[in-house]
């Protein structure tokens, strides 16, 4: 484990050297990904997410977002997932059936 000083900057030493710190680079290569059980309340950043986080999303067969706080669908989110097979959405707050109507085009 790093040494307590680097974890709390008020308690680093005056010889260590500032850390900045970087973006993370892409270092997840999957094609399934679960995202249950987080209270996400909407789908439309899902591409900027995804595209931060993996190297190639495109790629994505199964996708879990059940037990969230989903309301509505975004039909341009799931558009970057065209291997997409695997869509768990149970347990969310979507009211109306014709959200699931925006689905059609996957």
């Amino acid at each position: 484990p790093p040494p307590p000083s680097t974890l709390n900057p008020q308690r680093r030493g005056r010889d260590e050297p500032e850390v900045a710190e970087k973006p993370l680079p892409k270092v997840y290569m999957a094609t399934v990904l679960r995202l249950q059980n987080n209270e996400i309340p909407s789908v439309e950043p899902l591409p900027q997410v995804l595209s931060f986080i993996l190297v190639n999303p495109a790629a994505l067969t199964w996708l879990d977002l059940s037990f969230n706080a989903l309301t509505t669908l975004d039909e341009e989110a799931f558009l970057c997932l065209p291997s997409l097979r695997t869509l768990n959405l149970h347990c969310n707050k979507i009211a109306d059936y014709l959200e699931l109507l925006k689905l059609q085009r996957l």
